[in-house]
């Protein structure tokens, strides 16, 4: 749900002048882009995803991040966050590889979907440049103090960046569930709170428009995505023939192990699922207390493939986040649909 925040903080950066527009070319934030293809890569592709750009993936022997060899190891954006350094890598990234003939993806323009976590790192790092404030600093000014929020957010493990850490723009920002359905609400008060335009309402709009400029044709089914936020896909419900939600209808902030904020604009209706969670935060490690950094570092055994839990800190949700066997029992179209009938 991390990466729907931060849309809303690159809108506020639009509303107050300190990014031009979306169609602005990300190069102006990020100089290495600007001498090759990579130049014409505009905030907006990187929002929805169409950078073009080729998924990392860390690599098990050397610890660092790699170009993605297959699809499956791309599967849910890449696997960055085994890696110390979760940046540097997503800004080195090449939009035209040299082998055509490697990875599935490497026929890849810019303008094409692939979701990858590594855009929206690399949209924290603009926001850091157009701003010069962190991620976690510019969301307290701008976005939380105004909502009365509370909502922390994780560095990656290193001790240069952004502050001391690079902000995960894409993931891992702890925050209770009241406090996510305020951010649902915002966008149902077009931008506004408390007599506040937080964020602008044509941002807001844009987002609104994701499901007719957006929709994303070649899946099946398909759905929309775009400016880091989707459509729910419609699912059938035992007690009625039609499927639920009806297509393109409700908007989601979805993040890992099945958390949503839900916002459906027709029905004033907001609504939050969060996972059972609690940080799992390593206490002690070369001689550092670490405890409440929340700085993400996985120490992997690659003998048995599992982290080791002394040396780790990481965003352990429940089930897919602790490792632990998943189920299919939970459905958020039925929990959707049973929230409605419900108010009925």
């Amino acid at each position: 749900m991390a990466k729907s925040v931060t849309s809303l903080l690159v809108g506020i950066a639009i509303d107050r002048g300190e990014i031009k527009s979306l169609d602005e070319s990300a190069s102006n934030y990020i100089p290495a882009w600007a001498n090759d293809a990579r130049k014409d890569i505009s905030i907006a592709n990187l929002l929805d995803m169409r950078s073009g750009l080729e998924p990392m993936c860390i690599d098990f022997v050397s610890g660092d991040l790699q170009p993605c060899k297959t699809y499956k190891d791309a599967e849910a954006g890449g696997n960055i966050y085994y890696a110390d350094d979760q940046l540097s890598a997503c800004l080195a990234r090449l939009l035209d590889l040299e082998d055509p003939g490697s990875p599935p993806w490497a026929a890849l323009k810019t303008g094409n979907f692939l979701y990858s976590n590594c855009d929206s790192m690399a949209l924290a790092e603009i926001l850091f440049q157009a701003t010069g404030k962190d991620l976690q600093d510019y969301a307290d000014r701008y976005l939380l103090s105004p909502l009365n929020m509370t909502a922390l957010w994780w560095r990656d493990n290193v001790e240069v960046g952004q502050r001391a850490g690079n902000y995960l723009g894409y993931c891992c920002l702890d925050a209770r569930r009241r406090d996510f359905a305020k951010l649902g609400q915002l966008l149902l008060n077009d931008g506004r709170w408390n007599g506040e335009q937080v964020v602008s309402k044509s941002y807001v709009d844009a987002i609104k428009q994701i499901a007719t400029d957006s929709i994303l044709q070649d899946e099946t089914p398909s759905y929309a995505y775009g400016l880091q936020f989707r459509t729910l896909l419609p699912q059938a419900i035992d007690t009625q023939a039609a499927a639920f939600p009806a297509a393109f209808s409700t908007y989601a902030a979805a993040g890992f192990d099945q958390q949503y904020i839900l916002i459906d604009f027709d029905k004033s209706l907001v609504v939050v699922r969060n996972s059972l969670y609690a940080p799992l935060l390593f206490t002690e490690r070369d001689g550092i207390d670490n405890d409440s950094e929340r700085k993400m570092h996985i120490d992997l055994d690659l003998s048995t493939g599992r982290p080791n839990l002394d040396n780790t800190s990481f965003t352990a949700t429940l089930p897919g986040g602790a490792e632990l066997p998943g189920t299919n029992a939970f459905s958020i179209q039925q929990f959707l649909y049973d929230i409605v009938e419900a108010g009925k």
